[in-house]
């Protein structure tokens, strides 16, 4: 495991809340202020007790991976977006599941 800093937990971390179905994720975000800056990866764990998402590399094991830019990933969890599937490799239902632990609206 990559020892984190404080600043590398994303900020939803005061809001996610628990899910029924656990599952492991990767969460691949490009800064969407600056062109060509590389993707930063992050791993997401929901569960029934709570849900983590931690700055680290992506594990070849996990349910999904979601790619998305900041502003994207903002406006899936702050403003209730839809994800385009294109944007999931594996398992939609984890993908889901992260979403729905993660969202500040409901949809």
């Amino acid at each position: 495991m990559v020892a984190t800093k404080q600043h590398d937990i994303l900020a939803m971390r005061a809001h996610a809340r628990p899910v029924s179905a656990a599952a492991r994720l990767g969460l691949r975000l490009t800064d969407s202020r600056t062109a060509g800056r590389s993707p930063v990866d992050y791993l997401a764990t929901v569960s029934p007790s709570g849900t983590a998402i931690v700055r680290e590399p992506i594990p070849g094991d996990v349910d999904a991976v979601i790619e998305a830019t900041t502003a994207g990933w903002k406006a899936l969890i702050i403003g209730g977006a839809h994800i385009d599937p294109a944007r999931i490799t594996g398992d939609p239902a984890a993908a889901a599941g992260l979403l729905d632990a993660t969202r500040l609206i409901r949809v």
